[in-house]
């Protein structure tokens, strides 16, 4: 039977896709305390394993590094919420990976910042191919009718996130992506490094740079991100 692992950092990213499909909820005492608890479910003879990685990439490498070494997965999916980079792209819209980014790693120096291109080694070499901090992502295109935009491009993961639009902009700039995030392109070295499909699929909730969380609707991005999931399993 195909095996898919769905991740989030936290448990309201997954919760709307568990109840939708009845999930069984079980412990995995291999993972810390607080993502031990994971969830599962069949549907057209595919098994769906549901679990929270923790908040950042350092949580969601270890954590995800352990769920996809004890099963033969398939494919690997991640969905969540971001923050966007574009005026255009709205609160509740949601946005497709096409690629992940470490938005994080390079070098920084009198001239500025220079790609970890640069460096003379890479972060993951499988036979030939070599990455830096850029993994690309498998795309699922939605072609149901959904009640918001989707949207298909880079996403950026980042440690220190944008504190101000000045911040954003330059970080939009610099790697020409959609919106930030603080897991992804860890999860997604960790898939490719087992080679595991990887796709993400995350609700915008808010406009990156702005840190009044009384303008942040992570409700919606939450369950736009989960209803594409669900709509799309569904057809």
């Amino acid at each position: 039977m195909k095996n898919i692992l769905i991740l989030s950092a936290m448990k309201p990213e997954i919760e709307h896709i568990c109840q939708h499909f009845h999930a069984v909820s079980e412990k995995n005492e291999r993972l810390p305390e607080h993502c031990q608890e994971i969830w599962q479910f069949r549907h057209k003879n595919i098994c769906y394993t549901l679990a929270s990685v923790g908040i950042g990439a350092i949580n969601a490498a270890a954590n995800s590094a352990v769920l996809i070494s004890q099963k033969n997965f398939s494919e690997v999916w991640m969905t969540g919420c971001c923050g966007s980079y574009h005026q255009d792209i709205k609160q509740g819209d949601v946005i497709v990976a096409q690629e992940e980014i470490y938005g994080d790693y390079g070098i920084k120096g009198s001239q500025g910042w220079q790609s970890p291109e640069n460096f003379s080694f890479s972060f993951l070499k499988i036979q030939d191919k070599k990455y830096w901090h850029r993994f690309p992502c498998k795309t699922r295109k939605f072609s149901i009718h959904l009640p918001y935009r989707i949207h298909y491009g880079s996403l950026l993961t980042v440690s220190t996130v944008s504190g101000t639009k000045k911040v954003a902009d330059i970080l939009k700039k610099r790697f020409e992506a959609l919106g930030e995030n603080m897991e992804g392109a860890a999860v997604a070295q960790v898939a490719t490094s087992y080679n595991k499909p990887f796709i993400e699929i995350r609700g915008v909730s808010n406009m990156a740079g702005d840190r009044n969380h009384k303008h942040w609707r992570m409700d919606i991005a939450f369950y736009n991100s989960q209803k594409a999931i669900t709509d799309f399993l569904t057809l």
